[in-house]
């Protein structure tokens, strides 16, 4: 890591001066400390019925300017695997921010699945029913860890049976004529 950083900043003052690296800051760090201190009490010390309520107006999700904001906010379970199989060889700077500032607002393939995401909850349906489970699936919006409020997860969908007993669906779609495994 120090090589990398060490490369990066010989190169800098190589094409930009010595000045080119240095470092002013913000604010200080009081500053900083007191501003993170009231983005956590403001976001993550959430009452129950608040965490519910993210919930209920977060169901249109991606056409939701509410579910955007809220998982700004949070780790989401679309963002585990980026950070589980991050190489720690390479500076965690791009993957930070990725998730703070991204402006990605879907692709061919992410508009195709929200497309299809409904059939493809019918079809799951009509597939239970065949193995005689009668199941209802309801719209989710942004699930807020109750303990670790700084988490989140947005599921397809809740899945309810006959019984009671309560499930969630995940939708992939698959692209074009892959084959499923």
């Amino acid at each position: 890591m120090a090589s990398v950083k060490e490369g990066n900043t010989k190169k800098a003052r190589m094409h930009y001066g010595n000045k080119s690296i240095q470092v002013e800051e913000d604010i200080t760090k009081s500053e900083l400390e007191e501003k993170k201190t009231i983005f956590m009490e403001k976001n993550y010390n959430l009452e129950l019925s608040h965490i519910k309520e993210i919930e209920k107006h977060t169901k249109l999700q991606i056409t939701s300017a509410s579910w955007m904001d809220e998982r700004k906010k949070r780790l989401t379970a679309s963002n585990f695997g980026l950070v589980y199989k991050r190489n720690p060889k390479i500076p965690v700077t791009p993957l930070v921010n990725s998730l703070l500032y991204s402006t990605f607002k879907g692709n061919k393939a992410t508009r195709l699945g929200l497309r299809e995401e409904r059939v493809t909850i019918q079809e799951y349906i009509q597939q239970k029913a065949k193995q005689k489970v009668k199941v209802k699936v309801e719209n989710m919006g942004l699930v807020v860890d109750e303990e670790v409020q700084f988490l989140g997860a947005s599921p397809d969908g809740k899945v309810i049976d006959e019984h009671n007993n309560l499930g969630l669906i995940e939708i992939k779609n698959v692209l074009h004529n892959k084959e499923m495994t």
